[in-house]
């Protein structure tokens, strides 16, 4: 059992992550813990593994209470509610009448609608105000 373990151990427990032996392999506690390594403990971690587990069997560094100390990620952050998605276009906020595909992606919008009726109304009364009313029988 080396005393370098135990010295390993003890600055991870004051740090708030634990090891222990299950069905002969090392569990960190808690499981983000591992996440919180850094590179010259993952690298101790791999080359001493057998005398990590003596000193766990030996009481590791149960001596020491361990301080908790959350990370910054882990942190909980109050989310903004995101604004509901539009009914027509799915975009959340809606992309707004100044949008110039705003009718495009509104075409379901009952104002959309009856605008685009309303314009082909007046166009075709239009043509039949005109005389010109060959135009729409080609289409």
């Amino acid at each position: 059992m080396s005393e370098d373990a135990r010295s390993w151990l003890a600055g991870l427990a004051r740090r708030g992550i634990t090891f222990t032996e299950r069905n002969g392999r090392l569990r960190c506690h808690p499981a983000s813990g591992y996440k919180l390594l850094t590179d010259d403990e993952l690298i101790f971690l791999r080359h001493h593994r057998p005398d990590i587990k003596a000193a766990l069997k030996a009481g590791g560094s149960r001596s020491e209470p361990p301080i908790s100390v959350a990370p910054a990620a882990e942190t909980p952050v109050s989310t903004p509610t995101p604004a509901p998605k539009c009914d027509y276009c799915y975009q959340s906020p809606c992309v707004g009448a100044d949008h110039p595909m705003f009718d495009a992606l509104h075409a379901a919008d009952p104002v959309v609608v009856k605008r685009r009726d309303d314009r082909a109304t007046q166009e075709m009364w239009l043509m039949w105000a005109v005389g010109d009313i060959s135009e729409w029988r080609h289409w």
